[in-house]
């Protein structure tokens, strides 16, 4: 790393990941749908292959930051009672529910939600860390100063919204999807407990996030984070925890927001660092959005599966991660 790079304090990354072929998941999952269906009705979203599908994301995940992100330092990555068969396991520490979990936790755990709410438990883990997810990578080198400030601020990756028209918009009876509707539930506890928000939405890229700022939310926040404690599956009343954390992290000043999108892309485009490309399998844009991230080698880049994506959309997206990473990374046997 050059000196205008130069890293001031470690940092860590965290990953989720979750392998819905193994049989003592796959019996948890069915008992915990089981009975939340006798509790109540479970949507479609909550419980979609797509959301627990293993594509081998995470190992290309885990090549790209070993060629593009050497400086992080210890990669943790959470499970519950799972292990990659392909990791070297003294490269990475493996961190299980029970390891980060409050006593109070309803159990089994099925949504991404309460685990990230739990992120800042791990033990040992860095003041500074990035959340990533296992479908988040790099296509170009990063540096600790495209996350944190040199005094260890987080730096929120963002996309500018019409304050007026997004303030307006946060309803949580007037969305279209329960991910909106739980999202939207989450910004009116800021607009509640600060009479406003800033007007920005986030994409699917990695969060910086601090340990210290993860505990400050938690006390500021006891009520709904409890509650959401509670939520084994997704649900229109948990809190986002990626929105939550980075909206509270801007309103109190802890974190400082960085455009993506707009005319700051056009700028980063033309620096040959553009922040972000992402698209859903299955998404019309899905492949024209591949090949863009083949030509303009973003900073990060997510294609996340989804619902409507078939085998042949994965199998494609194989072939790509095979292209984009084909040599074995340190955090593999």
């Amino acid at each position: 790393m050059n000196q205008s790079h130069k890293q001031a304090f470690p940092i860590d990354a965290v990953y989720l990941w979750v392998d819905n072929n193994d049989e003592n998941w796959i019996h948890k999952f069915e008992k915990t749908i089981r009975e939340e269906n006798s509790l109540s009705t479970i949507s479609n979203q909550a419980t979609s292959n797509a959301r627990f599908r293993d594509n081998a994301e995470l190992k290309y995940s885990l090549r790209s930051i070993d060629l593009y992100a050497p400086w992080l330092n210890k990669v943790y990555i959470i499970t519950d009672q799972q292990i990659p068969q392909w990791i070297d396991t003294s490269s990475v520490t493996i961190v299980d529910h029970e390891d980060i979990f409050p006593s109070n936790v309803a159990k089994p755990v099925f949504n991404s939600n309460v685990i990230e709410l739990c992120m800042h438990r791990i033990p040992g883990l860095q003041e500074h860390f990035i959340a990533f997810n296992d479908d988040m990578m790099l296509s170009a080198p990063v540096y600790p100063r495209d996350f944190f400030s040199d005094t260890g601020k987080p730096i929120m990756w963002v996309v500018k919204e019409n304050a007026k028209k997004f303030l307006e918009s946060v309803s949580e009876y007037h969305a279209d999807s329960e991910r909106q509707r739980a999202t939207n539930r989450t910004l009116r506890i800021f607009i509640d407990a600060y009479q406003t928000i800033p007007p920005y939405k986030l994409k699917h890229t990695p969060k910086p996030w601090t340990v210290s700022g993860m505990h400050c939310f938690w006390d500021e926040f006891h009520s709904f984070v409890q509650e959401s404690l509670q939520y084994r599956l997704r649900n229109e009343k948990n809190l986002i925890t990626i929105v939550a954390f980075a909206f509270f992290m801007l309103l109190t000043d802890r974190a400082s927001p960085r455009e993506i999108y707009g005319a700051q892309r056009i700028v980063d485009m033309l620096s040959g660092r553009c922040r972000h490309i992402g698209a859903s399998l299955g998404d019309p844009l899905w492949k024209r959005r591949m090949r863009k991230i083949r030509s303009a080698r973003p900073l990060t880049f997510c294609l996340n599966d989804a619902e409507p994506s078939s085998q042949q959309d994965r199998d494609e997206l194989q072939l790509f991660f095979k292209e984009m990473f084909p040599a074995k990374s340190r955090f593999e046997r």
